[in-house]
């Protein structure tokens, strides 16, 4: 895989985790982060990771495999943090 490809995917996958982590249903914390830091800082993570996947494909596929990407961390984020949580905690 090229660099730049892993290097949009990583970015994809944490600026979908900021964004998760200032939602108010978010059970990774015990408070939600600040709306305006989860927003900011996802939103950048977003932006560059599409333009890193851009540089490595062409612009379609990059935008396929950047919603691909949202779509499995959205997803599995809320299943990760029940099984990451202790049993008396759920």
């Amino acid at each position: 895989m090229n660099w730049m490809a892993g290097l949009g995917l990583g970015a994809t996958a944490l600026g979908a985790l900021c964004m998760y982590l200032a939602a108010p249903q978010q059970r990774w914390l015990a408070a939600p982060w600040p709306r305006w830091l989860g927003l900011s800082l996802g939103a950048v993570g977003l932006i560059g990771g599409w333009r890193a996947l851009a540089m490595a494909a062409l612009p379609l596929a990059a935008t396929f495999v950047w919603l691909t990407c949202l779509m499995l961390v959205w997803a599995a984020l809320p299943y990760l943090a029940v099984l990451i949580r202790p049993p008396r905690e759920r």
